[in-house]
């Protein structure tokens, strides 16, 4: 059995895209991501990530607003 996760962007009525993008995987290869996700999310002292928050320094983003190396470096282990 596998589990699906997907979310959308673009539905709004002024959108003139709309994309959906979605992983898929077995309840443990889920767990592991979990792990994996939490431990990167620690390690950048980060509650979740949103990129529209991540992207504009909002919040608990607003310290990698001049540090685009630590910036690179949350996005590739995420």
């Amino acid at each position: 059995m596998v589990t699906g996760y997907f979310d959308e962007s673009g539905i709004h009525d002024s959108a003139i895209v709309t994309t959906i993008g979605g992983f898929i995987s077995t309840a443990e290869g889920w767990d592991k991501f979990n792990r994996d996700w939490l431990a990167v999310l620690n390690e950048f002292d980060i509650s979740c990530f949103h990129m529209k928050h991540f992207a504009h320094f909002l919040g608990e983003f607003a310290k990698f607003k001049d540090n685009e190396g630590r910036r690179r470096e949350l996005l590739s282990k995420l």
